[in-house]
């Protein structure tokens, strides 16, 4: 959420940042659940900058995620 609010209050070099340490710890802590919702909330952001390569990767990624756990909601 943290990354979300800072682009909207018009900080995105803080808002990039803050999605690719969530997006780090989402990873590091090894939680599916957590990544896929990490990647759905980084996607929005990149969406919000305009960067649709990005937004590809990373609603790719949590597609698969979401797939292989079950996660219906988020596919």
């Amino acid at each position: 959420y943290a990354a979300l609010a800072s682009w909207t209050l018009g900080y995105a070099e803080r808002a990039i940042a803050l999605s690719a340490e969530g997006l780090r710890l989402s990873r590091q802590h090894a939680n599916p659940f957590n990544l896929a919702n990490s990647l759905n909330f980084a996607a929005i952001l990149w969406q919000n900058l305009r960067e649709p390569r990005r937004v590809l990767q990373l609603v790719e990624e949590s597609i698969s995620l979401a797939a292989r756990h079950d996660f219906p909601h988020l596919y």
